[in-house]
């Protein structure tokens, strides 16, 4: 029975991967960089990263095959960042393969490298590449994948394949972005399209990938060491095509607006350039890989994976798309487990508008410029029911803060929903129809106004401290008390909707939640309160910011053991390096002193390797 080794074994591919071997009768060890491991059973799973971490001696013993798909896959990013994840890890990995005995190394490539600014049709392996590779993932891939090639030798052989635009299951990239942009548009706001929509795409379901790179294992190390393979679902379809069958997801035909080519790709080089300057953690609404992937045909000749590989595509784009559809629960282009195993919960994270701060308000070691500061919001869906973990910004904002002194803290604190960002719109694009409890860490305007963009609105959670502010908030009058109301980040207006609905019973204490004991490492948070009745949705104490601000802690998310912190840090940057805000904005916000020591304890979970997901990271990554 052959033991491998799956890299990036909870991604799209690696998780089909892992399911394609196993019933192959394969033993499979799997690595990602999340501690939960892929769905697929599994003789041991490795939660690291390959760019930094060292790599345990007993992963690759007996280990005769290595499946690299391991990746930083994204169209924005650093450069560094790139290099760490795609090169330096793939470096480390074939030495350590080779040091281990391992025979065949078979690499998960991209075409994005075949990217040159014009349309491309029916490649072979060999044709000619760019000059200049469109994005750093291209171009790390490409790097990394010259590496593997030039490895191959007598007792060791290396295979790269090169899969087109995969999609399936566990898709985070491709259908999720389409589907996105399909959920903004409606009648009064065409999706657009650079191009006419007739340019040819090649999509590959995940199984038809991984189908092929168990066929590189097991190729003729004489005829396919050093070769790379272009893999594809077999089947060419126009961009229009592609969505008008995605739209019984979405549940309507969209309508579409064109661009010329040439516009949409100097729109997309300009917003680039300036979001690098604005906000380079966020990436661009526009970018120059999504004109191109949507404007230029890329289509791929698979007849050398055919030919050398045995390789014959079984899903087609009917079929896999239909996999994907809801007609029970609205679309979900990111399908979830009904019941995730050993009680874990599908975490996913949304930005629900942003605000601009200075950069010292943030880490007082900052330069004081304007940042870009999202409102994330976390969505745990445990299978047979959704949570939130804060609502974000909502389309009340504008209306509580039109007039003075409210205006005011407009002014103080610009903010937006950009189009897309609204929370209903959101987790109807995750295919949530109905949200079952909303837990806010605390009652500041950024965190819980989104709540009243839900209809049916659900059942709320809030701490005792943070209600008994609220209830001496309400009740104010005149100028004073909406001035007073504003120090303490609620608007007036928003204070008594609240109120209403603590009068209503729809807002309640967290505390009528039985009490449960923490873990050894969160101990000094207790005492915890058990939402769900199972152990897997955790309240935990974070004081210090605003009145009464709790953290979740979630041991078993599809990201493994996360406390979601709220404010009591502003970026994972900032906790990681034990930079506070400045004094002044800890002192404003609430306690100082509490502040310090929820912050410092969160640096010891943090640096013991526990994930911490505060609400203004610009880096968290969203749906």
């Amino acid at each position: 029975m052959p033991l491998t080794l799956v890299t990036g074994a909870t991604g799209c591919l690696g998780q089909a991967l892992c399911a394609d071997l196993a019933r192959e009768g394969w033993t499979i060890r799997s690595l990602s960089r999340h501690p939960a491991p892929p769905e697929t059973p599994v003789a041991r799973h490795y939660a690291l990263d390959l760019g930094s971490d060292p790599l345990p001696e007993d992963a690759l013993q007996g280990v005769d095959t290595v499946f690299h798909c391991a990746a930083l896959s994204s169209a924005w990013g650093a450069a560094a960042e790139f290099h760490a994840a795609n090169v330096t890890a793939t470096e480390r990995l074939l030495a350590a393969a080779r040091r281990a005995g391992a025979r065949r190394f078979v690499f998960a490539s991209t075409p994005s490298i075949y990217i040159n600014g014009r349309p491309r049709e029916d490649l072979a392996e060999e044709a000619p590449l760019p000059r200049q590779f469109l994005t750093e993932y291209a171009r790390t891939k490409f790097i990394a994948e010259t590496l593997v090639r030039a490895a191959s030798g007598a007792d060791f052989t290396t295979v790269v394949l090169r899969p087109r635009a995969i999609y399936g299951p566990h898709d985070r990239a491709l259908l999720p972005r389409l589907l996105k942009a399909l959920g903004d548009a409606d009648d009064s706001r065409p999706l657009t399209l650079p191009g006419n929509g007739t340019a040819l795409i090649d999509p590959t379901h995940a199984s038809d990938a991984a189908q092929a790179m168990r066929l590189a294992a097991l190729a003729d190390a004489a005829t396919v060491g050093g070769r790379a393979y272009n893999i594809t679902s077999g089947q060419s379809v126009t961009v229009n095509e592609l969505l008008d069958r995605l739209a019984p997801i979405v549940g309507r035909k969209v309508p579409r607006r064109f661009m010329p080519y040439a516009a949409a790709a100097t729109a997309a080089s300009l917003t680039e350039r300036i979001q690098r300057l604005r906000d380079p953690g966020q990436e661009p609404r526009l970018t120059r890989h999504a004109v191109a992937a949507l404007g230029l045909t890329l289509t791929l000749d698979i007849s050398a994976a055919r030919r050398d590989l045995g390789y014959v595509p079984r899903v087609s784009l009917e079929e896999g798309l239909s996999g994907l559809s809801r007609p029970s629960t609205g679309p979900r282009p990111v399908p979830v487990p009904a019941q995730p195993r050993d009680n874990a919960i599908r975490l996913e994270m949304l930005r629900v508008g942003d605000c601009v701060s200075p950069g010292t308000a943030l880490r007082r070691d900052a330069a004081p410029v304007p940042r870009v500061v999202p409102a994330l919001v976390a969505v745990l869906d445990h299978g047979d029911e959704v949570s939130l973990f804060d609502t974000g910004y909502g389309r009340t904002w504008s209306w509580i803060t039109r007039r003075l002194p409210e205006f005011a803290y407009r002014l103080a604190v610009p903010s937006r929903i950009p189009a897309g960002q609204q929370l209903d719109v959101s987790l109807r694009r995750l295919g949530v129809g109905q949200v079952s409890r909303v837990i806010f860490s605390h009652l500041h305007a950024d965190h819980v106004t989104g709540l009243f963009d839900l209809d049916p609105m659900p059942p709320c959670l809030a701490s005792r401290e943070a209600l008994a502010k609220l209830a001496r908030i309400a009740p104010g009058k005149g100028a004073a008390g909406r001035v007073a109301a504003l120090f303490e980040a609620l608007p007036m207006a928003l204070a008594r909707q609240l109120q209403g609905l603590v009068t209503d019973g729809r807002l309640t204490e967290i505390e009528a939640a039985p009490t449960c004991a923490l873990p050894p490492a969160l101990a000094g948070f207790g005492p915890g309160h058990d939402l769900r009745g199972d152990g897997s949705m955790i309240s935990v104490a974070l004081p210090g910011h605003g009145n009464g601000q709790i953290g979740l802690w979630l041991p078993r998310s599809s990201r493994g053991p996360v406390l979601l912190a709220a404010d009591a840090a502003f970026s994972g940057a900032a906790l990681r390096d034990g930079v506070l805000p400045p004094a002044a904005i800890l002192a404003r916000l609430g306690d100082p002193v509490a502040y310090r020591r929820t912050f410092e304890a969160l640096g010891r979970l943090a640096s013991e390797g526990i994930e911490i997901i505060v609400s203004h990271d610009p880096h968290v990554r969203t749906s």
